[in-house]
């Protein structure tokens, strides 16, 4: 295989892990409404969420890497795999039981990878224009006034769901960047846009799907997130980089991309674990959903 493809399946690896340890660490803290929340400090002297911070970083390093020589689409779809590797710890360290369904949602990841394998072009650089470099940085500052937008929004699920679309938005500008950087010498990166807006997207959509994850279910935020940044990424690498399958192989690619993105999403609820467990664990387990809403018939019960 690839060593660009192996490099990719070991970044969903630690993607994975530490999507578990930041959803547990999250929930430890009081809900944050904006970016110098106190909240996002206490996260910061999290020795877990550290430690999950440490393996996103180590996962994106690799990514990196084989982003010089794969295409978008294969790298975002494998690293949405990373939910299955979430799925499979979850059971192992949590105790948690998969249904016949994840069972055949995490067979799907794995069919889907292998057409991914089957349809993935041979390796070859590429080098972005300057133009392109800009327009990433752009982004990355649009995104800042989006998020600040989003973060006004009063604290419920819906907002929730907001912060989870910006946050997926603030995530496809990373391997944009990396695809797009040649040079990656100090010197280079410092004079490089691309490398700038890749390190103020990917902290941005850090904090972001910090928020989103206690505002909102784990299910539906993680499907927002890996849904948008998969899609809008895979997307845009094609427009700027002019990414394809190998020729005659657009099927293979099609039916790899989908088959593990709506596999991997079904495992989505493995991000997090039960509110019970995470009261159990000291953390401040509060629900996503606003209670049910007294109806005209029922009366306070009297002591």
């Amino acid at each position: 295989m690839d060593p660009a493809l192996l490099a990719v399946l070991g970044a969903a690896v630690f993607t994975g892990g530490a999507t578990v340890m930041q959803s547990v660490a999250v929930r430890r803290v009081p809900t944050a409404r904006g970016l110098a929340s106190s909240a996002l400090a206490q996260l910061l002297r999290s020795p877990l969420y550290l430690a999950a911070l440490a393996l996103v970083a180590l996962g994106f390093a690799v990514t990196a890497l084989a982003l010089q020589t794969l295409p978008v689409f294969v790298v975002q779809t494998a690293r949405a795999s990373g939910l299955a590797v979430t799925a499979v710890l979850s059971v192992w360290l949590l105790g948690h039981r998969l249904t016949r369904l994840e069972c055949g949602a995490l067979l799907g990841v794995i069919a889907g990878l292998v057409l991914l394998a089957l349809s993935a072009p041979k390796g070859e650089t590429v080098e972005a224009e300057f133009a392109i470099r800009l327009g990433l940085l752009s982004a990355a500052a649009v995104l800042v006034l989006l998020a600040a937008l989003a973060l006004r929004l009063p604290v419920s699920a819906r907002s929730g769901v907001w912060l989870a679309i910006v946050s997926g938005l603030c995530f496809s500008v990373p391997p944009l960047a990396a695809r797009g950087i040649s040079d990656w010498t100090p010197l280079g990166l410092i004079g490089d846009p691309a490398s700038w807006a890749l390190g103020v997207s990917a902290l941005l959509g850090l904090a972001l799907s910090a928020m989103t994850l206690q505002r909102t279910t784990v299910v539906v935020g993680t499907c927002v997130m890996v849904a948008t940044e998969t899609a809008v990424s895979a997307a845009l690498g094609m427009m700027l980089f002019g990414d394809r399958p190998q020729s005659g192989r657009w099927g293979l690619a099609a039916g790899g991309v989908v088959v593990t993105l709506a596999a991997s999403l079904m495992l989505a609820r493995f991000g997090a674990p039960e509110e019970q467990e995470l009261v159990e664990r000291g953390g401040t387990a509060t629900p996503s959903d606003p209670p049910p809403a007294r109806t005209a018939t029922e009366r306070p019960q009297r002591n």
